[in-house]
């Protein structure tokens, strides 16, 4: 029988979040989004000219919106910050308290490539930071190529077990 003593714990836990990138454009899937984060002191003053004849998406969020995608990110990041202040065994979810102080909001205009291309009847979506080269993008998996894969690590580990 286990046997659980409960204690109170509290605490804080305070965090500078800078340049948290939520993109303003729904042509970019959030799980895309982690790749426009611009380099540290990249960002310069908008110029008329720098766009040349390239295409300029406008902005689509709303600043409450982009606050709302930006607070989830914020909130789990909290969570995971303070989640070492309860060494416990039996923990139960703790109640946090999150409060966002001098909030800021940056419109900043990105070069965004996007691309897609089609495996197996299926659209897959590419995107790349133009400034940076960072990449992110979908793919697909084949069941067959995982279960031939598990069986191979398997059969190599039996070799090893079992001995020559």
């Amino acid at each position: 029988m286990t046997k659980t003593r409960w204690q109170y714990v509290s605490g804080q836990v305070q965090h500078l979040f800078e340049n948290v990138v939520v993109c303003g454009w729904s042509g970019v899937p959030d799980a895309h989004a982690h790749v426009l984060k611009p380099r540290d002191g990249a960002l310069q003053p908008h110029a008329a000219d720098v766009t040349g004849s390239h295409k300029v998406q406008p902005c689509e969020v709303s600043g409450r919106e982009a606050f709302g995608k930006a607070r989830n990110l914020l909130d789990a990041e909290a969570r995971r910050l303070a989640e070492p202040r309860h060494r416990r065994r039996q923990a139960e979810d703790p109640h946090l308290n999150v409060r966002h102080v001098g909030v800021t909001l940056r419109h900043v205009l990105m070069p965004v490539l996007r691309g897609r291309y089609r495996y197996g009847n299926k659209d897959y979506w590419v995107t790349v930071n133009a400034a940076t080269g960072e990449a992110a993008g979908d793919y697909p998996i084949s069941a067959v190529r995982i279960v031939f894969t598990v069986l191979l690590v398997l059969a190599a580990l039996a070799a090893l077990v079992m001995g020559p």
